[in-house]
């Protein structure tokens, strides 16, 4: 409103000056220092005063702090009071809003000016004049700030406002939908969101001053270009005291009207069924769409912020319609639809849609609260928003370091290659220089071990950065069970349990269910037999010094198919009519089917396996794999057909009634293969009986000539490869039935079973379990075959661990001495040659006192 001239109001820079005739304009001069100098003068603004006195003031500053006096209008532009017109920004119904001089302060400004003021109602003069007035007692970083209202000569209103600069959220919203590359570099999401959190807080400090906006859309949220967010427009918004009844106008209807079909233009009011609406359908409340305006409070400003956030995220508005009737209809009688479900291609995060959400409830009483509730949500949601930044971020840095760890479990697989291969052809008393490609992989794989625990350990603190910045991180979450899963594997696969187990565990943990099924590793048993057989199945527990068999299981009668198993060890005892019983070992590795595509079981009667034999059925079993033995081999799944294999070690005196044999036609060849001491490149003899006369016969001795007591009993030993091999022929040519001494392969499944253990018990080690040196207190002495009840093999094999070393013979030579090896530990190994898995070379005709033999069968005997 237009103060009177005794007025001088703070907000404005010109002087005011009462009449020079005035009473107290007289008392005022006699008091006054300054002596003005002008006479009969009203009002004098500061620049005039300045220039009367000669004083200049300093150039004008444009948006970058240097002279413009360009800025200036021109000196012939309209006055609008003191204002002096440039250009016009905006036209509407009732009036317009133009940029404008300040000649005072030497600024632009919008002015709002009412066009014509005889050409509106009175309501609507009012509500101009309120406008200015409400948004002038907003003081607010947010809110426009209003820094004055007056008149033209000729009787225009207007009030001054702060110009704006930059783009109203409507223009910017327009751009992201049209995938401007400038408008989505300039405003990301979160920078959007920011800003909606300064009108949230505009709009609670509105309503602590107790005004409704009642008008929030796009078009009245202005955003300038260094972070500035301004709330524009209250000419509808309403002081909560205020309880006069509103004059509004109805939605015109006939020629008037909008047209159905016509995009949605803003409606200021609007008339109802219930009563009347006030705002912007698609952007005011329910209860304003319906009419209850009497019942309106913060909360329908609320909504309208819902409406605002709904559409920041997913660029479309939360309600549209062909005409405004039917969005103001499906406003008041529908709900919002859910942004993630509106806009699913946007990746909207849950938190910020259930804050939309909340605000968009229809019902007032179960809609966020108020405008600084909705603040602080958003607020949670941006703090969470840089941590899951953070988080990324971190998770970046371990998603390299699983990089370099695969780039390093490459190389070291491929150095591991590289050296099997040089140890083929490298021998251990070529020069250094012959081995330098050797050692310098071998130096590599030890130094590749370190940096990979160095860069595994990276991937995981990384991760578990991540998780501490958001515990929710999907990416850290997958990451780790990704790397966990690879560790497992990696264990699985060189059959280290504990590892295995841990690295399991650590990835199920993590994962989110993609490898549950790959973590359980649930398999599947599928059996035939020649003959119909039934299956009684136990599981062993792996757990003890002695694996336990527990859980038995009747799975029926053969053939059963694809019967569901959890990885792990077990055993089958297949039972038909005039059938031994039948062991057959099954191991279940991680989601594997065993036996789907097997051959049908052959079963054999005792007549069939012979006495003193045990059966080992055809199928695959797993090779080595122990790093604690000498010359093993790697980890391996091998096939084997089936094969039968004498359950005891020759006894010395079974090998002396084949000495006799020998001595009755060649004594000289007998006493050659009678055990002895040791035998190798530079001595042969030092045998331990004493050698009969032509006409005489080998008998084991009571004792030997260093007075040591014998028994026939014992295991045969002394002897060389050539000596056993001797005697596989002997008995082949005598019994008719061919034998021969075990491939170390054949050797190594007897002795183990199929399922990876390190002895024949478990994989877990005890003196008391077989004959080695640690059996007996005082001195060494070997112990009648099949002595230790404990060292035995799951096929009945027994001696495996203990009592005495068997040749065998190697299908796959690379080196002399790697053609004919012992296995097994003896009466006198040590603990690491009592694994299943050692493997010793010797020349064939080198003997030593605990090297022995047993025989092996590769057909049935005929019945």
């Amino acid at each position: 409103m237009a103060k009177g001239p005794s007025e001088t109001p703070t907000s404005q820079t010109a002087l005011v000056l009462p009449p020079t005739g005035h009473p107290r304009a007289r008392a005022d001069a006699e008091t006054t220092p300054l002596d003005l100098g002008i006479e009969n003068a009203r009002t004098l603004s500061a620049t005039a005063i300045l220039a009367e006195r000669g004083i200049t003031l300093p150039p004008t500053l444009d948006g970058r702090g240097v002279p413009a006096a360009a800025l200036e209008p021109p000196t012939d532009a309209p006055p609008l009071g003191r204002f002096r017109y440039i250009a016009e920004l905006g036209k509407g119904g009732m009036g317009r809003v133009v940029e404008a001089w300040d000649p005072e302060l030497r600024r632009t400004v919008a002015l709002k000016i009412v066009l014509d003021p005889r050409a509106i109602r009175p309501e609507q003069l009012a509500r101009f004049v309120a406008e200015a007035q409400i948004t002038s007692q907003l003081q607010h970083p947010n809110i426009v700030p209003v820094h004055e209202i007056g008149a033209t000569p000729d009787g225009r209103i207007f009030f001054a406002m702060k110009k704006v600069e930059g783009l109203t959220l409507r223009q910017v919203l327009r751009a992201l939908r049209k995938r401007d590359a400038e408008a989505e570099a300039r405003f990301s999401l979160h920078r959007l969101l920011v800003a909606f959190e300064q009108v949230c807080h505009a709009v609670a400090y509105a309503h602590d001053r107790g005004v409704l906006h009642r008008d929030l859309k796009p078009e009245n949220i202005m955003l300038g270009p260094f972070g500035e967010v301004y709330v524009m427009d209250f000419g509808v918004a309403r002081v909560l005291a205020d309880t006069r009844p509103e004059t509004v106008e109805p939605l015109p209807d006939g020629p008037g009207a909008p047209k159905r079909g016509a995009p949605v233009a803003p409606l200021v009011v609007a008339r109802t069924l219930d009563g009347t609406a006030i705002g912007t359908p698609g952007y005011m409340s329910p209860e304003q769409a319906r009419g209850a305006l009497a019942d309106l409070d913060g909360r329908a400003d609320v909504w309208s912020l819902g409406a605002l956030l709904f559409e920041i995220l997913t660029l479309e508005p939360a309600f549209a319609g062909s005409d405004p009737r039917s969005v103001l209809f499906a406003t008041a009688m529908t709900d919002a639809e859910d942004p993630r479900e509106r806009a699913p291609k946007r990746r909207i995060a849950d938190e910020i849609a259930e804050v939309c959400g909340r605000a968009l409830v229809r019902d007032p009483r179960l809609r966020t609260p108020n405008a600084e509730t909705l603040a602080r949500d958003v607020e949670r949601f941006l703090e969470g928003s840089k941590r899951r930044e953070a988080a990324r971020q971190h998770v970046f840095a371990a998603q390299e370091a699983w990089t370099a760890w695969q780039d390093l479990n490459d190389e070291r697989s491929s150095l591991q290659r590289r050296v099997a291969e040089l140890e083929q052809t490298v021998q251990p008393w070529d020069p250094l220089e012959d081995k330098a490609e050797l050692l310098a992989c071998q130096e590599r794989l030890d130094a590749l071990g370190r940096e990979q625990v160095e860069t595994f350990e990276r991937v995981v603190s990384g991760c578990e950065s991540a998780r501490a910045q958001d515990p929710d991180s999907g990416a850290a979450r997958y990451l780790l069970a990704r790397a966990y899963l690879a560790r497992f594997e990696e264990a699985d696969a060189a059959g280290d349990e504990e590892q295995a187990d841990y690295f399991g565990r650590r990835a199920a943990r993590y994962d989110d269910g993609t490898h549950a099924d790959r973590i359980a590793g649930t398999g599947a048993l599928t059996l035939r037999t020649t003959v119909p057989a039934r299956v009684l199945l136990e599981r062993f527990d792996r757990t003890g010094l002695i694996w336990s068999r527990v859980e038995p299981r009747d799975l029926g009668t053969t053939p059963i198919e694809a019967v569901p198993l959890p990885m792990g060890s077990y055993v089958a005892t297949l039972i038909a009519p005039g059938m031994r019983d039948t062991t057959f070992p099954v191991y279940v590795g991680r989601n594997q089917h065993v036996g789907a595509e097997a051959a049908p079981v052959p079963l054999y009667s005792d007549a069939a396996i012979g006495e003193g034999f045990v059966y080992v059925p055809p199928g695959p079993f797993i090779e080595g794999g122990d790093d604690l033995v000498m010359k093993g081999r790697p980890r391996a799944v091998r096939h084997l057909d089936g094969f039968f294999i004498s359950a005891l070690p020759v006894t010395m005196g079974e090998y002396c009634v084949f000495l006799n044999h020998v001595h009755a036609s060649d004594p000289d060849e007998a006493w050659v293969r009678s055990p002895r001491q040791a035998s190798g490149l530079q001595e042969d003899g030092g045998q331990y009986w004493a050698r009969p006369a032509p006409d005489g016969r080998y008998a084991v001795p009571e004792r030997d000539r260093d007075g040591d007591p014998w028994d026939p009993n014992w295991p045969v030993m002394g002897v060389s490869y050539h000596d056993a091999d001797a005697y596989c022929r002997w008995w082949s040519a005598t019994t008719g039935v061919p034998v021969e001494l075990p491939s170390e392969w054949q050797w190594e499944k007897a002795g183990r079973g199929v399922d990876g253990r390190f002895f024949p018990w478990g994989s877990r080690f005890d003196p008391a379990l077989c004959t080695m040196r640690m059996t007996q207190e005082g001195r060494n002495s070997p112990k009648p075959v099949g002595f230790n009840p404990h060292d035995v093999s799951i096929y009945g094999m027994r001696d495996v661990a203990g009592s005495l070393r068997d040749w065998c013979w190697n299908p796959e030579p690379t080196l002399e001495t790697d053609g004919h090896v012992v296995r097994g530990g003896s009466w006198s190994s040590s603990e690491r040659f009592c694994r299943v898995c050692c493997r010793l070379g010797y020349l064939p005709h080198s003997a030593a006192m605990d090297q022995g033999f047993r025989l092996l069968r590769s057909e049935p005997l005929a019945t």
